[in-house]
């Protein structure tokens, strides 16, 4: 504990140095998920993305909710046209990076530099598991803190142009990813600001509307950009797709709106249960410390009180975890402190931890721990300042031991779950992950020796019958093979299964186009392992899905070219295809 106090005040006394010294531990932190693991789904969801927004966004059209990051991405693309999926990783962790450094300019003058740098950490090594490619996410918590930042200074310098600055920005964050629409309710923190400083109603009403204003023209401007590229039509048509999936209540798409409002209460059920058994083993502990007089007993008790503690946060996920501790830290500042602006940014602490994941089929546990970059800096700030907010029953001592004991429990677990349970969609030893993929889009990224082999048999198997631009139908949540083959999604999806069964049926059966290459996949890849090939049915995967293909197969009299134990490859019947494979 003395220790942890010097160190306290050795950050304290130069901050500037060691945010620094943080800031480079973090960047090279993060450089772990560059190298280490490899996914078929989400990261060749964005590549294939970002690899047509510009020469080919008809076949791209599903993306089209995600556009600011689609047109940054390939931006990027077009610019270097030799990327990989490690370089946007690369792009990924320098995204973070800003968003840190954003994180230090908007709280530095509210809190400590140790809150700051411990909460920067949790929420860092908490994500180092998850798919560090840049994609929507990432661009959306870094525009929603760049947003909070230039709304606080707006406010608290009474500056309109900052005010203005933040409108326009969640404007653009809403094209980054549609349910950051949501984010215009950071409109609110306005409110809530006249009313903790007792402004004049004029106040609130003038500065309400220059950002909603300001928010129309971040809108707006988009809309013309879009025009502009030509890519306004495949938005809209993206849009109308979105709300027919949302209405439609047949269970076969886990983006429909009951699915999505159905994962939200799932996941705040999970992060109640661990909330009370957590609270049941702190009782455990801080009673034994009270009552229990033997040394002996009593240190016996708080061993196995850890030892579970340490139990939970290695089989719950990380999110629930800071959820927990980020919401109840936050709503103390919010309730026990007196300083308004440390009130104000815990609120946007909220906000960014409870809204980001409205709108999405896995809430939380899609946007990862990276929505909590400003609650956990807040709620350590509390947890520190604990003995200058409350008089607690317990010594405050004990208290700030105890959360001290869990903080260290909580890293050594992360450093356990990473190096054992493997990465985001790739699980296993981390150390085994030391084999490549055959394809120049994704050189300097490893792997396992299985899900190696079991990835480059496919491409050399298939490699006869696909050329460049191709259009290719991949079935089994591995949009990734797009984006590997240089070849173009088939009804202007890579991953058709998240489409529900009307939707999917419909664009088939209304297609015109030339035949493409169908390649189905016999097992699920969305998970850590490449299981057996199985029938189970999920909302990805399902027999009226399987159906509508099978019957477009037989329809147009496809022949099976190549198959093994993981995966079949259709090509239709064609002279050209029979004999003179490509």
């Amino acid at each position: 504990m003395n220790s942890f106090s010097n160190l306290h005040l050795l950050i304290e006394k130069n901050p500037g140095k060691a945010f620094g010294l943080t800031l480079v531990f973090l960047a090279a932190f993060q450089l772990i998920s560059v190298y280490i693991g490899f996914e078929l789904c989400d990261s060749g969801f964005y590549m294939t993305f970002y690899d047509n927004i510009f020469k080919a966004p008809e076949d791209v059209e599903y993306n089209f909710m995600f556009y600011l990051s689609g047109i940054i991405g390939g931006f990027f693309m077009t610019l270097f046209p030799n990327m990989g999926i490690f370089d946007m990783r690369l792009l990924g962790v320098v995204n973070n990076i800003i968003t840190i450094y954003l994180l230090y300019c908007l709280l530095r003058k509210q809190i400590g530099m140790s809150a700051i740098i411990i909460g920067t950490i949790i929420v860092t090594i908490s994500y180092v598991a998850m798919p560090m490619t840049f994609c929507y996410d990432l661009l959306t918590c870094l525009l929603y803190v760049l947003s909070i930042l230039y709304l606080f200074k707006g406010l608290n310098q009474n500056n309109n142009l900052y005010l203005i600055i933040s409108g326009i920005i969640i404007g653009l964050n809403v094209f980054v990813r549609i349910p950051n629409i949501l984010g215009y309710g950071v409109i609110l923190f306005i409110i809530l600001y006249a009313l903790y400083h007792k402004t004049a109603t004029r106040f609130c009403i003038i500065k309400c509307t220059i950002f909603t204003l300001s928010f129309i023209i971040g809108v707006i401007s988009v809309i013309l950009f879009m025009k502009s590229l030509g890519h306004y039509e495949y938005f809209i048509n993206n849009l109308h797709e979105l709300f027919f999936t949302a209405k439609d209540d047949s269970g076969t798409s886990s983006h429909s709106l009951n699915s999505m409002i159905l994962a939200q209460i799932r996941i705040y059920y999970s992060v109640l249960k661990f909330g009370i058994k957590l609270a049941l083993l702190y009782v455990i502990f801080f009673a034994s410390a009270k009552y229990i007089r033997k040394t002996f007993l009593q240190l016996l008790i708080q061993i196995i009180v850890f030892t579970l503690i340490a139990i939970l946060f290695y089989k719950e996920n990380a999110v629930i975890i800071l959820c927990i501790f980020s919401m109840i830290g936050a709503l103390g500042n919010i309730i026990l402190r007196k300083n308004k602006n440390i009130k104000m940014l815990s609120w946007a602490g909220l906000f960014m931890m409870l809204v980001i994941p409205l709108g999405s089929d896995g809430g939380m546990y899609n946007n990862g721990s990276i929505i909590y970059w400003i609650a956990m800096p807040m709620a350590i700030s509390f947890y520190i300042s604990i003995d200058k907010t409350i008089t607690p029953i317990l010594p405050v001592k004990k208290i700030r031991q105890t959360l001290l004991l869990t903080l260290s429990v909580y890293i050594f677990v992360c450093g356990i779950k990473a190096v054992y349970d493997g990465v985001y969609f790739d699980g296993g030893m981390l150390f085994e992950k030391r084999y490549s993929i055959h394809s120049e889009r994704t050189k300097h990224i490893y792997t396992s020796q299985e899900r190696a082999d079991i990835i480059n048999k496919l491409l050399e198997g298939i490699k006869p019958y696909i050329q460049k631009d191709d259009y290719l139908f991949a079935y089994g949540s591995f949009p990734a093979i797009n984006y590997m083959t240089h070849t173009r999604p088939f009804i202007g999806c890579s991953w058709p299964e998240m489409l529900n069964v009307p939707l999917l049926k419909h664009k088939i059966e209304n297609y015109t186009g030339a035949l493409p290459i169908i390649l189905k996949q016999k097992f699920n890849s969305v998970g850590k392992e490449f299981k057996k090939p199985n029938n189970e049915e999920t909302p990805f995967r399902n027999n009226e899905k399987d159906k509508i293909i099978n019957d477009f197969i037989e329809k147009n009299n496809y022949m099976i070219t190549f198959e093994n134990e993981y995966f079949v490859l259709f090509l239709p019947q064609k002279e050209e295809y029979i004999e003179n494979p490509k």
